[in-house]
């Protein structure tokens, strides 16, 4: 843990504050649930990730993240594979897990004892295979003026991954078509027990702090893109759009839904606020976006003590957005 001169000195620009929508609580006790979260890639899912990070160290509670891409794209010939990394996980390890996490497909949590509660966020598909691109070519795995149907053919993209991701897809080369699809959007509708979006980050996290009993959440916007939308050349969108056709409709489809968390996980509006051993405590989570933050910090603290602390934060020239 970090005391408040040593994180404030990091100096983040713009701190964002969540707390769950006020009476919301869950209709049962979720904690003997295996938090299981579908990392799409560039879907804002990077947050989420480490505040399931903090919270495992928080409370002793197993964790793990399984490492590599899905599908089997890869930037370069030694980049790491989620299947291959998944396979070699010890299964016994994973009978206790809290939280597993990664570029997982649905489907992983099979034979375990623990009942999964699923969850991913998702991004319009577009902007999300373009943000993909601009990360390869921040990393020299790719130079901005690639011919992007060749990335497809060398199996550094997968036409509709998201798709093939929520339907329960390991592999890249399996057929993708509308039954696939199909199979996609029943998860979302009746498997998934959180479904957020980039766009609307704060809602996702706000649903998360409720149905896991979380504290609060104070943090720094981390993982920006390399180029905005706005920044990005036609020919780059319009090179992505004949192979997103599939995940076009699915996030058409998942847009329906008209919140986060699934119907019958949470309930309000109670007079009384929740109780929990987080109730009046704060995850501070101040990400910086350097290489060599690791470990990344966090504190837990009062809420009290928090708002006292605001007023060093502005010092800093940090402002403070809420989403209450």
């Amino acid at each position: 843990m970090n005391d408040s001169k040593t994180i404030y000195q990091q100096q983040p620009t713009e701190l964002r504050y969540v707390s769950r929508r006020k009476g919301l609580t869950p209709v049962a006790d979720f904690s003997d649930r295996m938090v299981v979260f579908v990392h799409v890639p560039k879907a804002a899912g990077t947050n989420l990730d480490h505040f399931m990070a903090y919270m495992s160290e928080a409370t002793g509670e197993p964790r793990i993240r399984v490492s590599g891409h899905p599908l089997g794209q890869r930037m370069s010939a030694d980049s790491p594979d989620a299947s291959t990394s998944f396979s070699k996980l010890k299964k016994t390890d994973l009978h206790s897990l809290r939280y597993l996490t990664g570029h997982i497909p649905y489907g992983v949590h099979e034979g375990f004892a623990r009942r999964p509660l699923y969850m991913t966020m998702l991004r319009e598909p577009i902007d999300r295979y373009v943000s993909h691109f601009f990360m390869g070519v921040s990393r020299g795995a790719w130079p901005a003026d690639a011919d992007i149907g060749a990335l497809f053919e060398r199996g550094a993209f997968v036409a509709d991954a998201m798709t093939r991701q929520i339907a329960g897809h390991w592999r890249g080369d399996l057929p993708c078509d509308d039954a696939t699809l199909a199979e996609a959007c029943d998860n979302l509708d009746n498997k998934f027990d959180v479904v957020g979006f980039a766009d609307r980050a704060e809602e996702t996290f706000q649903a998360v702090i409720a149905l896991l009993n979380w504290p609060d959440i104070a943090y720094e916007i981390h993982q920006f893109g390399v180029a905005r939308p706005s920044e990005v050349p036609n020919r780059v969108r319009n090179a992505f759009k004949p192979f997103a056709h599939l995940d076009q409709q699915l996030y058409e489809h998942a847009r329906h839904r008209p919140t986060p968390c699934a119907d019958g996980l949470l309930h309000g509006l109670s007079i009384l606020p929740p109780s929990h051993q987080f109730a009046d405590k704060v995850l501070l989570a101040l990400i910086r976006l350097r290489s060599g933050d690791d470990p990344v910090p966090f504190r837990i603290i009062e809420k009290s003590l928090f708002e006292r602390e605001t007023a060093a934060l502005a010092a800093h020239g940090v402002s403070l957005k809420r989403f209450e």
